[in-house]
């Protein structure tokens, strides 16, 4: 199997089992976290994470900082 380095943006907490699933496979996790209260930056399952602004309608204040993180890891 490939393995992959996958990049999950959101806060939901159907992301979790995604996380860890793909982690469990042997995929490498980053994650993109709007809140960090989430805890998603701090589990075992994700290999990296990063701040962004809140995904909101009608805004790209997230997606600048999400670019960047993709430029500087281009294995995702």
């Amino acid at each position: 199997m490939t393995k992959h380095t996958v990049l999950i943006i959101g806060d939901a907490r159907m992301a979790f089992p995604v996380v860890r699933a793909l982690s469990r496979a042997g995929h490498t996790v980053h994650a993109g976290v709007s809140m960090y209260s989430n805890y998603m930056e701090w589990s075992r399952y994700v290999d990296a994470s990063f701040w962004h602004a809140p995904l909101e309608p009608g805004t790209d204040e997230p997606f600048e900082r999400i670019r960047d993180w993709l430029l500087a890891h281009p294995e995702i």
